[in-house]
């Protein structure tokens, strides 16, 4: 499985968004699901929301989704190899 800043990716991305993302105002409380790849060279590809709770809280994620960091790929015997991941993204506003 991929790695980022030496975590598991899932966990780290999932931080890693949540820290770069730009609620929209008067969004909802809840949680997006946003799927991509992560690529041989550890890039991020693909973005896409699997469950989503409003269109421009989706934009959000997405958009937070491809400011991730590179990953160090995740690899199949000692090759790099494409891996797809699926993260909860939560959405919490403070009222």
């Amino acid at each position: 499985m991929p790695t980022l800043n030496g975590q598991d990716a899932s966990m780290a991305s999932s931080a890693a968004i949540y820290r770069t993302l730009v609620v929209p105002p008067a969004a909802p409380d809840g949680r997006v699901f946003v799927s991509f790849e992560v690529d041989k060279e550890g890039r991020v590809r693909h973005p896409r929301i699997v469950k989503g709770l409003r269109a421009d809280v989706d934009s959000a994620v997405i958009a937070a989704t491809r400011q991730l960091p590179p990953f160090i790929p995740g690899q199949q015997e000692g090759q790099a190899v494409i891996i797809s991941i699926m993260v909860p993204v939560p959405i919490l506003v403070k009222k």
